[in-house]
């Protein structure tokens, strides 16, 4: 080979190695992952043992590359600025059967529901998936009320006015109130913020709202005083079977 045959070698050899990585570059800047949500418009508003919840049935579709979420949120925002923000808990599959003879459905739940630690979404592959979102910070310090009542319980436990006592005591009075001070739905419009992180880091925000009516705040309050019922039965009853009536949620639609 010529010197001149050498030369253009070694400047292909080059320009090859650059080949790959520009490739990779081009290839996460043209084609960007893109995380498209289809959401029920038909969502479930709630304030149970737990807290506050709101419940999303939701199909995901990957484009261009496939997306792993490791992280959800919904930021609500209600009209008069309030917000709270809740995390993805738990999240399971539902199973339409239709009646013989009648048109529309009903949802059966899984049994196998389980914790959001992940999701992959594959490329161009659909996955769907009902989503609970809830306020851990109040599921933890809830918890910590609860623990304090045990040892109330506990202290308690041989005296012949057990009930009273514990009645009168600072832990009962302070789970309860913790739990009623909290409640944080009312009546007007929410925007809401829902926002998925994947693996690296990157987020993928969604915008939309709802409103909530007189009637749907004043049932989901009702669960103030169910909460109460079931604090009151899990403590004095002997009956450990009996349980208060399921508490009340709301069905609403999104506005788009």
């Amino acid at each position: 080979m010529t010197k001149e045959d050498w030369t253009l070698l070694i400047a292909l050899l080059g320009a090859l190695a650059w080949t790959i990585p520009l490739f990779n570059l081009l290839k996460k800047v043209v084609f960007k992952p893109k995380l498209i949500p289809h959401i029920d418009e038909q969502i479930e508003i709630g304030y149970d043992e737990n807290g506050p919840f709101i419940t999303m049935a939701i199909a995901f579709t990957a484009r261009n590359q496939s997306v792993f979420i490791t992280n959800a949120a919904v930021t609500m925002i209600h009209e008069d600025n309030e917000t709270h923000t809740l995390q993805w808990d738990t999240y399971g599959e539902v199973i339409l059967s239709f009646e013989d003879g009648y048109d529309d459905y009903f949802g059966e739940e899984l049994s196998n529901r389980q914790r959001a630690i992940a999701l992959n979404i594959a490329m161009n592959d659909s996955v769907d998936k009902e989503i609970d979102f809830v306020n851990k910070t109040f599921m933890k310090e809830l918890r910590n009320y609860d623990e304090s009542l045990r040892v109330v319980e506990e202290k308690y436990s041989r005296f012949k006015n057990k009930q009273q006592k514990i009645i009168e005591s600072d832990a009962y009075r302070d789970y309860l109130l913790y739990y009623k001070n909290k409640f944080c739905w009312k009546v007007g419009k929410y925007s809401l913020k829902i926002t998925f992180t994947s693996s690296d880091g990157k987020e993928f925000d969604f915008q939309n709202s709802f409103s909530l009516t007189d009637g749907d705040v004043h049932d989901l309050k009702t669960n103030i005083s169910l909460f109460k019922q079931q604090t009151d039965i899990d403590l004095f009853s002997d009956d450990y079977t009996q349980f208060v009536s399921e508490y009340e949620s709301a069905l609403v639609y999104l506005d788009d």
